[in-house]
């Protein structure tokens, strides 16, 4: 019998591999915004978190504004460029990168700077600074100006999507379902309980069998509300 101060019931797979495959996207969609900024302009890097999230506010702002910073023209008395007039001077694809950045489908062959781009255009626009936000606290700032996935951040938050007993009652809780189960178990293996589904419907299915593993397991989830039923 487990006489544990802690132990683990239940683990929700299930939103731990959500928590991964979001953290992940973010990450991804973060660096290949980067990357597709400054595969279509020379003018301006992204080198710092600042930097990027106002790029990732309003990507098409920052694109615009690094031609009107970095390109002038005499006699302006001062006034910025018209960013369109700008791109179509000096051959920048400006056209192709606001349709990538909204989710436009380039058609093949029509996009010089798509070469150097390791993303597939699918259409499905860039990341916005909503989804962004979501998950940033678990990405961290690298110094070669690039996003990195804090994996203690994400392991402490899936942590949580664990449940366990904790008091006396809900111990015991626990030792009484498992120890259950493994005499159960001994019983079925001396071919003595006859139809081992019938006999888990007798038991609201809180334990179950599974003919392919070949034995009684205790249902974890039903198990985790009972015992967070329990208040000590």
């Amino acid at each position: 019998m487990k006489t544990d101060s802690k132990i683990l019931v239940w683990t929700d797979t299930n939103k731990a591999g959500e928590l991964d495959r979001n953290v992940e996207a973010t990450q991804q969609g973060a660096n290949d915004l980067i990357h597709i900024f400054e595969s279509f302009q020379t003018y301006k890097k992204i080198t710092s978190l600042d930097d990027f999230e106002s790029l990732v506010r309003d990507p098409l702002a920052m694109f615009d504004e690094a031609l009107q910073t970095n390109v002038s023209f005499q006699e302006s008395g001062g006034k910025k460029g018209n960013p369109e007039i700008i791109a179509k001077l000096f051959d920048i694809d400006r056209t192709s990168y606001q349709s990538i950045i909204s989710g436009v489908k380039i058609m093949e062959g029509t996009c010089k700077p798509c070469a150097k781009l390791k993303i597939k255009q699918t259409g499905k626009g860039v990341i916005n600074y909503s989804s962004y936000k979501q998950y940033s606290s678990y990405m961290a700032w690298t110094d070669n100006n690039r996003f990195e996935i804090n994996e203690d951040l994400v392991s402490e938050k899936k942590e949580s999507f664990s449940y366990y007993a904790t008091t006396p009652a809900q111990i015991d809780c626990y030792n009484f379902w498992v120890n259950a189960t493994l005499t159960l178990n001994k019983l079925a293996n001396r071919g003595l309980l006859g139809e081992p589904n019938a006999f888990s419907k007798l038991l609201n299915d809180r334990i179950t069998y599974s003919y392919q593993a070949g034995k009684f397991s205790v249902d974890e989830r039903s198990l985790m509300n009972e015992i967070q039923s329990l208040k000590n």
